[in-house]
């Protein structure tokens, strides 16, 4: 009786670590097989995950079959909704999808897994929380705090995103810095990359003068970059501002405004480059230039986690009167992505 529960043992814990075992598989035309994890497959590139050597970026056009132990979400040329299905190798260069019981040529194989604004099914939702603070004691009493955040979400046909960011410091008492910025806008896509956009902000600095500085406009723009590691968006058009003073007379005047967003990363889990930009060109005062500008490098620590080294650099061309025309800010601080 013993050895019968013991072969039933050993029997049942080979099971287990043969099914444990299963995995993915991909063929390439070199003739090498690589097991592990289908990741998703976007434009020219399959991303496969291995257990050995973490995840790869493989050309489609190297893979000469593909298998999946599990489901995925597969959409082929020319339709209008993936489907879930695991994938099986065929004769030729055709992959088999099980649940369907249909064929598809590699070439045809558009997205395996693929985010919403890819897909049109769903949204994806990102952004980020960046902050700075110091205090001091002592001969100097010195308090500074330092935050922004960013929310985006994305679906096929638009996109939007909502930014805040504030900024309060105070040096033995006194305050030497108080303001805050709260924007918008919404891109709605012509194809892939070009959108057209409405934007808006509203914004307060009280050593700039300004008690209310309103803008509303919208334009035209386009996703110049998009790939895994780099993107860069451009949009330009036309605003409306109207300024608040707490001193001068208020103004309000038409502009033509632009905006550029730019990020960059070496590789996965590498450090990231980031500018971001918006300006205004006064178009009743031709020598009326407004410009706001983040730049900075966020160094990955764990998660979701980075250390975050940051330049703001705001300029304005005609400052209110006893104004300077240059407001800079360097920041080290934390952020946290998603």
């Amino acid at each position: 009786m013993a050895h019968i529960l013991i072969r039933f043992a050993l029997a049942a814990l080979a099971f287990a670590l043969s099914a444990g075992a299963s995995a993915d598989e991909v063929r390439l035309r070199n003739g090498d097989r690589l097991s592990g994890r289908v990741v998703s497959k976007s434009g020219e590139l399959l991303e496969f995950e291995t257990p050995y050597a973490g995840k790869l970026k493989i050309k489609w056009k190297e893979v000469t079959s593909l298998s999946t132990d599990a489901p995925v979400l597969v959409l082929v040329e020319g339709g209008s909704a993936p489907l879930r299905t695991r994938i099986a190798p065929a004769d030729g260069s055709a992959l088999h999808m099980v649940q369907t019981n249909a064929y598809a040529q590699l070439g045809k194989i558009q997205f395996i897994n693929p985010k919403p604004e890819e897909s049109g099914t769903g949204i994806s939702y990102g952004g980020h929380v960046n902050v700075s603070a110091a205090n001091s004691r002592g001969n100097n009493l010195t308090n500074r705090f330092y935050g922004d955040a960013r929310f985006t979400a994305r679906a096929k046909p638009y996109r939007y995103a909502l930014a805040a960011k504030l900024n309060r410091a105070s040096e033995s008492g006194l305050l030497s810095a108080s303001s805050w910025l709260g924007s918008g806008n919404y891109d709605r896509y012509l194809n892939e990359r070009r959108f057209l956009y409405l934007r808006g902000s509203l914004e307060h600095d009280s050593f700039k003068d300004i008690n209310r500085r309103r803008t509303l406009g919208g334009g035209y723009g386009t996703d110049l970059v998009r790939t895994e590691r780099a993107t860069l968006t451009v949009r330009g058009g036309a605003d409306q501002v109207h300024v608040d003073h707490l001193v001068s007379a208020d103004e309000s005047f038409p502009a033509l405004g632009w905006g550029l967003h730019a990020t960059y990363r070496v590789g996965h889990g590498a450090p990231e480059l980031f500018h971001e930009q918006d300006g205004y060109w006064n178009l009743a005062r031709s020598n009326n230039l407004t410009v706001r500008s983040r730049t900075g490098l966020r160094i990955p620590l764990f998660d979701n986690l980075s250390a975050s080294l940051q330049l703001n650099l705001d300029w304005d061309r005609a400052p209110a009167p006893g104004r300077k025309p240059v407001d800079s800010t360097l920041l080290l601080g934390a952020a946290y992505s998603w």
